[in-house]
């Protein structure tokens, strides 16, 4: 069993790259990013781990990826190892969106663990955000992920380097108690307040489809 832990230690950065992905090519794309993964990722200087998500409704999935730094996620991108790796893309149709990110928050402050298998449900929230905006976003964030929510098993808030984006990596123990969270008042009142803020969200459920720890 893989575990990654996302966590607010500043050790390394945190690239989610999200694909928006035809169905019928979610499945053969996660097989080629674990593939890749077992034999490129682990070998690169600075790369920790990395996991994946393949969306329920089929039309996304996202890699979350762990590196020492910004610049050592760059050098693994020159090598001819990654250039491979991206060649193999050329088979789906598919468009990725990488952004890193440092977490600036997990609940109750503890490590947010991630395994495979996994029996939770995943959600992923992504805010696409002006940067002057990026930090009253991420302070409305933390104020709601400090309430204690039902059937939350934890989560993990993200800011993006490049002050374009906010994301929320959040585990559930079901989908009924993921439905039940959203139909609160309090709940509606923060998505108000929320998109007040963002330009754009995408909110998504999950599955854990692997990771470089097996």
């Amino acid at each position: 069993m893989g575990t990654i832990r996302a966590h607010t230690a500043g050790e390394y950065v945190t690239m989610i790259n999200l694909f928006t992905v035809n169905p019928r090519d979610q499945l053969g794309l996660t097989r080629v990013q674990l593939g890749d993964m077992y034999w490129y990722g682990k070998h690169q200087p600075g790369a920790l781990s990395a996991n994946f998500h393949r969306s329920l409704d089929g039309v996304r999935f996202f890699n979350y990826g762990q590196w020492r730094s910004a610049q050592a996620l760059e050098e693994g991108r020159r090598t001819p190892e990654f250039q491979q790796h991206l060649r193999n893309y050329r088979y789906f149709d598919m468009s990725p969106d990488p952004h890193l990110y440092e977490v600036v928050m997990t609940t109750r402050g503890a490590p947010l663990e991630i395994r495979w298998p996994s029996p939770v449900l995943v959600t992923l929230r992504v805010d696409t955000v002006e940067r002057a905006r990026q930090e009253a976003l991420v302070a409305l964030l933390r104020e709601e992920l400090a309430s204690e929510v039902e059937g939350r098993v934890g989560a993990a808030l993200h800011r993006a380097l490049d002050g374009e984006r906010v994301a929320v990596y959040t585990q559930w123990r079901g989908e009924a108690e993921l439905e039940a969270a959203l139909a609160t008042a309090g709940q509606r009142t923060f998505q108000e307040r929320a998109a007040s803020l963002a330009r754009a969200t995408d909110f998504r459920r999950y599955e854990v489809s692997g990771t470089s720890e097996d």
